[in-house]
This record gives structure tokens, C-alpha cells and sequence, in this order.
């Protein structure tokens, strides 16, 4: 099962975007500060892919994404800026930190719920991993 966090200070955002992840059969860990985001990703990894606010109370989303690409553990941690923050300034500083995509506010559920199977594609992450055994020549 795929492992989703959600990191948005709105709650019924948050809730939307969580229920409609849970429909679609992932798991969903629901974050509404930077301070339990981080908390969520340390203690529960590996996350297969974070939907990220910026504008969030303590900590500005560009923030929290710096520190995930430079900690090892998460560098490679597929992100989503999920905001309002729309303008070609904040798109092109978001991409620029590490964000793999930018989905500006308002959005339509359907298009984020298809971008979330395709950066999961590109990833890897949507295989199932299975164990490759070899014995010789023999797979």
C-alpha cells in the first residue's frame, strides 16, 4: 500500500485530499505543521510521496523541502507543492528547491489524483517489489 503525506495547515483541504487518497486505496498520514510533518516522516518512512503546503504556520513549505532533499534519508522523496501560492515566481523557486511537481490552488481532484500515479511511475514506486533470486544462469 502506497504511503501519502499530506502537509496542509487547512483542514478541510486536508481532510478532502486525504479522504479522496484513501478512496483511491493508499495511506494517508495527515500533517498541519512543518513540526508534524517532519515528525510523521521520521518516525513512519519511507513516505512514497509528500503533497506539500507552503504557507503553513511556523515553517513555510520551501523550508520543509530544503530540509528533505538535504537529509539522505528523504532526498528522493517524490514532492508535490499542493498551494496557493501560484505566481511563475513561486512555481519555478518551488521546481528549483526539489519539487518534482506544482499543483497551484485551486485544483481539481481527478488531475492531482493522476499526477500522484505518474510521479509514482517515474519513481518506481507504484512497483511492487518483489526479491530476484539467481542461481547460475537461472532467474
Amino acid at each position: 500500500m502506497k504511503r501519502i503525506l499530506v502537509v496542509e495547515d487547512e483542514a478541510s483541504i486536508r481532510e478532502l485530499v486525504a479522504l479522496n487518497l484513501k478512496m483511491t486505496g493508499w495511506e494517508v498520514l495527515e500533517a498541519p505543521s512543518a513540526e508534524r510533518a517532519l515528525e510523521l516522516i521520521q518516525k513512519n518512512p519511507p513516505c512514497d510521496v509528500a503533497l506539500l503546503d507552503i504557507m503553513l504556520p511556523e515553517e513555510d513549505g520551501f523550508s520543509i523541502l530544503q530540509k528533505l532533499r538535504a537529509a539522505p534519508a528523504t532526498k528522493r522523496l517524490p514532492v508535490i507543492m499542493l498551494t496557493a501560492k501560484g505566481s511563475e515566481y513561486d512555481i519555478v523557486r518551488g521546481l528549483d528547491i526539489g519539487a518534482d511537481d506544482y499543483v497551484p490552488k485551486p485544483f481539481r481532484m481527478m488531475e492531482l489524483l493522476s499526477r500522484i500515479r505518474a510521479l509514482l511511475r517515474r519513481s518506481g514506486a507504484d512497483n511492487d517489489r518483489q526479491e530476484e533470486y539467481r542461481v547460475g544462469s537461472l532467474y
